[in-house]
């Protein structure tokens, strides 16, 4: 995972992007039970979904006040993430097999509906980990999204 850090930022990211970030599942794990393990609010919105827009096109977006924008899988279809917005804010939310998975505290009965509010009952493989930090770090980092004019997100 350390060699596909060290190219963000380099012309040949937009390239390794949908090798790392799948739109589909791999069919072998169709039937899997997934965990919410991680989810947080992004700080700055507007350039987070210039961002999505950018490397994900085209997308649907139905509701910007709560709803799902786009889910990208792991390439070996352990986990997903879902980026969406809640109460008009860029969310994101992951999603892990619950075979590899522990839960570490019990579930609340009363489930909270934001994002990361449930962090600290699941705990999951640091490769996991990885590749959502690895997400996440390509939707907070500086983008030229278009060369010509100059136009950095």
């Amino acid at each position: 995972m350390h060699e596909i850090e060290e190219i963000f930022g380099w012309p040949q990211q937009d390239e390794l992007v949908p090798l790392v970030f799948k739109r589909r599942m791999p069919r072998k794990n169709s039937k899997a039970k997934f965990w919410e393990a991680d989810g947080r609010f992004f700080a700055q919105s507007e350039k987070v979904l210039y961002r999505l827009l950018h490397y994900f096109s085209p997308l649907q977006i139905a509701d910007f006040y709560k709803g799902r924008v786009l889910r990208l899988h792991h390439p070996q279809g352990l986990a997903w993430a879902d980026i969406g917005t809640f109460k008009c804010a860029m969310e994101i939310r992951l999603f892990v097999d619950k075979s590899i998975c522990t839960q570490v505290k019990p579930a609340s009965c009363i489930r909270e509906g934001r994002p990361g509010a449930q962090n600290d009952e699941i705990s999951c493989p640091e490769f996991i980990k990885a590749w959502y930090s690895l997400l996440t770090t390509l939707l907070e980092s500086k983008t030229m999204i278009y060369g010509g004019n100059n136009f950095e997100v």
